[in-house]
């Protein structure tokens, strides 16, 4: 059984009645902001929320399936095998759906993936070429075919969350009603705001 709280979360912002006025597209703007803002929020919140008073996030929920790093290998860095025990870990009704998510600090690690560099010596190579698993194209990149997207609301490289390999469709998120942009002049009306 799923249990989900209601809880408010909202931006308040005062302009005066000129700028409303003069501005033609002022409010438009002003809401597309303040929309932005809480989006921002709120997907930190569904990564790395607490539970208590916000959202509970991924990285925080009992479901979450940490891998640790390979022996001997050194901190803040990633291995191809990480990858591989992380991929090995997902659920295979969650193949189709997860994508993978990372801290941009993640990215030059990701772009120096070698599949052969940390396997050890009893590895068989085709040849002496490398191979990364790491792939771009057209603006967007996959790993082991998944969706790689990077966010600054995960943690930096070298902590726990540094990269998530997630099926978000397994995450229930409840809205009561789509944001709302509202103004109203009587708490400024003695300051000439809206």
């Amino acid at each position: 059984q799923i249990d989900l709280q209601a809880k408010k979360l909202f931006c308040l912002s005062a302009a005066t009645n000129e700028l409303v006025s003069d501005a033609s597209d002022f409010e438009n703007l002003l809401g597309a902001g303040m929309i932005g803002a809480v989006s921002w929020f709120l997907d930190l919140a569904f990564l790395t929320g607490t539970g208590a008073g916000e959202p509970l996030g991924v990285l925080h929920d009992n479901a979450l399936i940490t891998v640790d790093k390979v022996s001997g290998q050194d901190a803040s860095t990633v291995w191809y095998r990480n990858l591989v025990n992380m991929f090995a870990r997902l659920h295979p009704a969650c193949y189709r759906k997860a994508v993978w998510v990372a801290n941009p600090t993640v990215i030059p690690q990701l772009l120096q993936l070698d599949t052969h560099a940390d396997l050890g010596s009893g590895s068989a190579l085709v040849g002496d070429s490398l191979y990364s698993p790491f792939r771009e194209s057209n603006g967007k990149f996959s790993l082991f075919g998944r969706e790689v997207l990077f966010t600054e609301k995960l943690p930096a490289l070298g902590t726990v969350g540094d990269i998530l390999l997630a099926d978000f469709s397994q995450y229930s998120i409840g809205l009561r009603k789509e944001i709302a942009v509202e103004r109203s002049g009587h708490a400024g009306f003695k300051e000439d705001e809206t």
